[in-house]
């Protein structure tokens, strides 16, 4: 009992801790795009990144900065199959000034981790307070079965006009 009490208090924390997470990284990516610069660019290349479970394809892409100089980033988000292939013009996000900051104007590239974090501790969340709930539910019942000797509410039999 003392392993499934500590692991409801994980799971609430760790699930309320990442909704915060996706909260930040989600008004972080609004304050970006309120602020970003467009210009279009090319995925000049498709780096492998190998794991001992999956392969992804990350873009690399150029574009020129304010200043009219060449700007060569890795995306931070990549995908199997390739989400891009080499030659592809797409449009380039950046804040003014910081050319480092660049991103591919894509959904999941913008909104991907908000997504994942927000999705994961939606469901550690849930999974943590749904520990906290069904015992007290099941308690309240258990202790009015003993009360009244039935879960159901009990019906009035007397005559009223």
């Amino acid at each position: 009992m003392k392993t499934f009490n500590t692991l409801r208090v994980i799971f609430t924390l760790v699930g309320l801790g990442m909704l915060v997470g996706a909260l930040f990284s989600f008004q972080s990516t609004s304050a970006f795009l309120e602020t970003a610069t467009a210009k279009p660019g090319v995925v000049t290349d498709l780096i492998l990144s190998r794991s001992s479970d999956s392969n992804a394809y990350y873009p690399v892409v150029r574009f020129e900065d304010e200043q009219g100089r060449p700007i060569e980033f890795q995306s931070s988000s990549g995908s199997n199959p390739p989400g891009f292939s080499r030659g592809e013009q797409v449009r380039v996000l950046f804040a003014p000034g910081e050319p480092e900051s660049a991103r591919i104007d894509g959904f999941f590239s913008l909104w991907g981790a908000s997504l994942i974090v927000g999705g994961l501790g939606a469901a550690f969340f849930l999974s943590g307070t749904g520990m906290f709930v069904v015992p007290a539910i099941r308690n309240g019942s258990a202790a009015k079965l003993r009360q009244t000797g039935s879960v159901k509410p009990v019906a009035d039999t007397r005559n009223t006009p």
